[in-house]
């Protein structure tokens, strides 16, 4: 094993409001808090700059990454060495962490209510040193968005499956805009969140279309647990359960531990990358079941996401 020290920076999140910005008269303000092993991670605040630069130092990384750093030209994701992206993904966590603590600090205690409630976002430039001194970056390493491998081409055949979808009175489902919101988000809790909003959402207006007389217990009672929407009600009132109905009831207990717990539960970028990509396909699923003879809802499935 070695030790390596680690700095990133990441975009304050200041509300959309010209000079009203919280102000240092002497410049970046540098913050220090303690890492498990005793040894202080520096935190540098630059509201002029809006970003936070965090240095992580003594982190222990296995002789095959190390290797790896030097050697690597290119970087992605998906080409990390398994036990690097491990590595990796717990670094990020815990420079995400160190520059929350210090910006939630500031923002709640002196009052800077022009910074967000997700106080930074868009961890870049991800570098690494043995000596502190000289640090070299990840090239190439793309965190933080989510886009699509592909979508559906635009041929005559799609155009005029488009045109029988418009003149049979298809729409799409209006929650997908949580979907789309969480595609496009940043913070990986909001991801998640949203993402879940889409999912029960969406499942409910599927519900209101195969069966119209269930529109006002859905929308007027207590929503059931993801796990019957999908599940056990989805059987009845269309004929088959979710393949992801156990996926997306392990999402929405994340999701009321996001709301209501935020500090007891860390979600990692890839992890909210993974759980978007999942609620899109079972809502796909449902565009299926409910207009099966379609070509664009069989198509959707062959939407999928762009990696980290």
């Amino acid at each position: 094993m070695t030790e390596l020290t680690f700095r990133a920076y990441f975009f304050i999140g200041f509300l959309d409001k010209p000079g009203t910005r919280p102000r240092s008269p002497n410049g970046p303000i540098k913050f220090t808090l303690p890492r498990a092993n005793g040894v202080l991670v520096s935190v540098i605040v630059d509201f002029a700059g809006g970003k936070v630069q965090v240095v992580l130092p003594s982190v222990d990384v296995d002789d095959e990454f190390k290797t790896w750093l030097h050697t690597a030209n290119m970087m992605y994701a998906s080409e990390y060495p398994e036990a690097g992206a491990a590595t990796v993904d717990a670094i990020k966590l815990e420079m995400t962490a160190k520059a929350k603590q210090v910006l939630e600090q500031l923002k709640y205690f002196l009052g800077f209510d022009q910074i967000r409630d997700e106080v930074v976002s868009g961890l870049h430039d991800l570098a690494w040193s043995e000596d502190q001194v000289t640090f070299h970056a990840f090239a190439n390493l793309t965190h933080g968005t989510v886009g699509f491998k592909s979508s559906i081409p635009l041929t005559a055949q799609i155009i005029a499956a488009v045109q029988e979808g418009l003149d049979k009175g298809y729409k799409p489902f209006l929650a997908m805009r949580h979907l789309y919101r969480a595609i496009q988000e940043e913070s990986p809790r909001f991801k998640w969140i949203d993402a879940t909003i889409a999912a029960e959402l969406d499942v409910k207006e599927c519900l209101a279309r195969v069966k119209p007389d269930l529109e006002s217990l859905l929308v007027h009672l207590p929503s059931p647990p993801l796990s019957k929407l999908y599940g056990e009600v989805l059987l009845k009132y269309a004929g088959v359960k979710s393949p992801y109905v156990k996926k997306l009831n392990d999402g929405a207990q994340k999701r009321n531990q996001l709301v209501h717990q935020p500090q007891a539960v860390e979600i990692s970028e890839a992890e909210a990358i993974e759980y978007v990509t999942m609620v899109m396909k079972a809502i796909h699923h449902l565009y299926a079941l409910l207009y099966p003879d379609w070509k664009i809802a069989q198509e959707l499935g062959a939407i999928d996401r762009m990696g980290m």
